[in-house]
C-alpha cells in the first residue's frame, strides 16, 4: 500500500449503515461515517405554492411550512415549524442540522434553497452552515413514481395541495406534517433498497415498471462536508445568466455581483 493511501486511510472509522425504512427493517452496507455527525433524512413543506411567488424560479420565497426530520440510526423523529404548537420553532434548524448529514428526495434544489432563505432572514452566517448532502432523487422521477412501482406505496397527498391545506389550519395542519414526515420514511425506504439491490423501481411513459441502476453504496461513502455558500450562492458553482441572477435570491451577498 502507498503512503498517500496509508495517510488517507488514518482516522477514518466504518461501520455498518443501519438505515431503517418503513417497517423498521434494517439494511447493512459498509460506509464512512464520523461518530460526530448524524445521518438525517429531511423534507420541507412550504407555507405557499409557486403560484402564489410567482413561479418556479422564485421557489426561495415560498417560505417553510414545516420541516420533518428522522434520525437514520435511530429513527427519532423532529419536526420544526413556526405555526404548529408540537414543533420546534424554525429557528432551532441552524445549529440541528449543522455538522451533520443531510439526505432527501430533490433536496439540492427546492429543500436547500429554502433553508438557506430562512437562514439568510434570521441573519445567520450561511458560510458557517456546514453539512454533507446525499441526494438520493433518481431521473427528475417523482418519489411517489418509485414507491408505488416499488411498495406499492401511494404519497398520502399532492405536494402542490400541501400549503393549500396548510393555509386552513387545525386539523389541515396534522395532515400536512404526517404527509411530509411520510415523505420522509418514504425516501429511506427507496434509499434502503437501492443500497441493497444496486437499482430501483420507477413506472416509465408507458406504464411498465422498469429498473434504474444506482450506485448508492459508493456515492454515500464519498459524501463531503461543504458549506451551503458557494462562490454562485444562488446556483450551486453553475454558470449563471445575467437574467438569472437578476431573479437570484441571493444576489444582495452575491460576491461574484458585487465585484
Amino acid at each position: 500500500m502507498s503512503d498517500e493511501k496509508r495517510k488517507s486511510g488514518r482516522n477514518k472509522q466504518y461501520c455498518v449503515l443501519g438505515v431503517l425504512d418503513s417497517i423498521g427493517s434494517s439494511i447493512g452496507r459498509q460506509v464512512l461515517r464520523d461518530p460526530r455527525m448524524r445521518w438525517l433524512a429531511i423534507d420541507i413543506e412550504s407555507e405557499k405554492t409557486s403560484d402564489d411567488v410567482g413561479g418556479w424560479m422564485n421557489k426561495h420565497k415560498m417560505g417553510i411550512a414545516v420541516l420533518c426530520v428522522m434520525d437514520f440510526y435511530t429513527g427519532e423523529k423532529f419536526i420544526f415549524s413556526d405555526g404548529y404548537p408540537e414543533a420546534k420553532p424554525l429557528n432551532d434548524i441552524y445549529d440541528f442540522l449543522n455538522g451533520n448529514i443531510l439526505i432527501g428526495y430533490n433536496i439540492k434544489s427546492f429543500d436547500l434553497r429554502l433553508l438557506l432563505e430562512q437562514f439568510l432572514k434570521e441573519g445567520r452566517d450561511v458560510g458557517r452552515f456546514v453539512v454533507g448532502i446525499f441526494d438520493v432523487s433518481v431521473k427528475r422521477l417523482p418519489l411517489g413514481n418509485l414507491t408505488s412501482a416499488m411498495f406499492g406505496d401511494e404519497k398520502l397527498m399532492k405536494g402542490a395541495d400541501a400549503p393549500k391545506e396548510w393555509k386552513k389550519g387545525g386539523v389541515r395542519r396534522d395532515k400536512v406534517v404526517e404527509y411530509c414526515m411520510d415523505d420522509v420514511a418514504k425516501t429511506i425506504s427507496v434509499l434502503n433498497h437501492g443500497l441493497a439491490s444496486g437499482f430501483v423501481t420507477c413506472y416509465d411513459t408507458n406504464g411498465e415498471k422498469k429498473q434504474i441502476p444506482v450506485a448508492w453504496c459508493e456515492d454515500i461513502s464519498q459524501v463531503m462536508m461543504r458549506s451551503l455558500a458557494p462562490e454562485c450562492m444562488g446556483g450551486f458553482r453553475v454558470e449563471k445568466k445575467g437574467w438569472q441572477c437578476a431573479r437570484c435570491a441571493f444576489k444582495k451577498d452575491c460576491l461574484e455581483i458585487s465585484r
